[in-house]
């Protein structure tokens, strides 16, 4: 069923506008825009069915043409025909077969098969649906010198896996002005009928800071701005960035690094207009008042960094293409994404509604998640013109 979306609420504009903060604006304008279509080519999203509502979504498209939407709040993976008829639900929350139980997830696809990466708290393992209604998991274990705890993160089409060492971890508290940078161990698991485990060594993953709460007892919260570690896949590649310094390395199956690269865009200073705006939302989200003794430490002068991070989300394209989002210094209506080859060179900047979350990239497609002004989810596609500015 596909319904027609009011792109009012969405924030969407027609026209891809706005240079991106550059150390290099010639550089970027020499660049191609491709375009997104103004409004979506289809949409999935209503109240009118229980299959096509939404929480905590995460969307993708099958080599079919089959649209599949995870749904994270019921941990159930939803099938829609390429016209946009609800197909069937494969999945539901459990831990019997054809089920799984996760408050965190990935999601990746090969062919007609859609795989759920379920991660800590939850039981780290892998599980594969495919679109006929077949079911299987496993876990990543058996290979020699693997740890005996790995969390997946990210899939390549080859069915390797990238995965951290270790399962939930607790952060230890800090003491009040103290801060921390968590290092994440990371490796290349190989699945099939030898399985084989190859580290690529600790990555810095989150930027921690010490609280004393009003009980006196010490606490500890993570940046207000994300993680450090921002990751993704394209084709057989793994892309590993660092979204302070901006410095991405470039990872294959094997474990070995292929090239490490630096964009040319530079952060956006981080304005307190943006801070206050930020705290504020944060604070009436806060669900009592230990939530809103952590936002208020979060957002302590001595905790925040000078400029917004390089980038937040990876989201891998065609050809070996690595789409790049990048934090604005403004709640405008547009989000900004370079489009990155395979060798690390800027080919194009596309600007998306700012309200969606571009899940995946065809030739002519982006497909993600939106949500209205009253949080209501919806899986859209729009097309992509390439090569145009």
């Amino acid at each position: 069923m596909w319904a027609a979306l009011c792109l009012r609420r969405l924030g969407c504009c027609a026209a891809v506008v706005a240079l991106l903060a550059s150390r290099s604006a010639h550089t970027l304008l020499a660049q191609p825009t491709w375009r997104v279509s103004s409004s979506p080519t289809h949409t999935i999203g209503s109240d009118a069915a229980d299959e096509t509502i939404f929480s905590r979504a995460v969307a993708a498209r099958l080599h079919t043409g089959h649209l599949i939407v995870v749904d994270g709040s019921v941990n159930e993976v939803r099938v829609f025909d390429a016209n946009g008829a609800f197909v069937a639900r494969r999945s539901r929350r459990g831990r019997g077969p054809g089920e799984f139980d996760a408050r965190n997830f990935a999601v990746s696809t090969a062919a007609d098969s859609v795989f759920v990466l379920e991660q800590p708290p939850g039981t780290a393992q892998v599980h594969v649906f495919t679109r006929n209604g077949g079911t299987s998991r496993f876990a990543l274990r058996g290979a020699p010198g693997a740890p005996a705890s790995l969390n997946p993160m990210l899939r390549t089409p080859s069915g390797h896996v990238l995965a951290a060492v270790g399962g939930f971890r607790v952060a230890a508290p800090l003491g009040a002005g103290q801060s921390r940078v968590d290092s994440l161990p990371l490796g290349v698991y190989s699945t099939g009928a030898t399985p084989r485990w190859v580290s690529i060594g600790s990555v810095p993953s989150l930027e921690m800071f010490g609280y004393a709460a009003a009980n006196g007892e010490p606490g500890v919260v993570g940046s207000a701005f994300g993680s450090l570690l921002v990751t993704g896949v394209s084709g057989n590649s793994f892309w590993i960035g660092n979204a302070r310094t901006g410095a991405i390395r470039v990872v294959n199956v094997n474990g070995a690094t292929e090239r490490t690269l630096r964009l040319s865009n530079a952060p956006a200073a981080l304005t307190p207009k943006l801070v206050e705006t930020r705290r504020a939302e944060a604070l009436e989200n806060a669900a009592d008042g230990a939530a809103r003794e952590r936002v208020r430490a979060m957002y302590a002068r001595g905790n925040l960094p000078s400029t917004l991070p390089h980038f937040t989300r990876f989201t891998g394209g065609s050809n070996g293409e690595m789409w790049v989002e990048l934090a604005v210094a403004s709640e405008q209506d547009e989000t900004h994404l370079l489009v990155v080859d395979s060798r690390g060179a800027t080919k194009a900047r596309v600007v998306v509604p700012r309200r969606l979350r571009v899940d995946q990239v065809g030739t002519d497609w982006i497909l993600g998640v939106a949500k209205d002004l009253l949080g209501r989810e919806y899986v859209l596609q729009y097309a992509l013109t390439r090569n145009a500015r």
